[in-house]
């Protein structure tokens, strides 16, 4: 059995996430979590296939025009900067290429770790 918070437990699909797909309430912010639902579900069957063979170092602002892109942008959450829409494409790209399952462990980890650092930065160093 793997240790959670491992590489392997994170990326070992035995281990079920008990969050069914696009269901982001594990995520602490209302409104970031409102957000990737509601582009969860812009991205349309073919929009997965083009995220999973998106190319990491391809920028979302300047390198998606046309086709699948803009039928996706034109879906997405309406209150989105540029800055936000290029995040939540992101977050819907790591969720192509690992799936669902690995992107919730992996995102409540790396959350957790995040509080957990603000809360000692809090207490010993503020």
């Amino acid at each position: 059995m793997f240790k959670p918070g491992t590489f392997e437990y994170v990326y070992n699909d035995k281990y079920k996430s008990k969050y069914e797909s696009g269901d982001f309430s594990f995520v602490h912010d209302d409104m970031w979590r409102e957000t990737l639902a509601h582009d969860y579900a812009a991205v349309a069957p073919e929009g997965w296939n083009a995220l999973k063979r998106h190319k990491a170092d391809n920028s979302f602002m300047f390198h998606t025009n046309g086709g699948i892109w803009d039928e996706i942008r034109a879906k997405m959450y309406d209150g989105h900067s540029g800055a936000s829409m290029a995040c939540s494409l992101r977050v819907m790209e790591r969720i192509a290429k690992i799936g669902w399952d690995a992107h919730v462990r992996e995102y409540i980890i790396n959350q957790e770790r995040s509080e957990a650092t603000e809360k000692f930065r809090k207490r010993y160093i503020a």
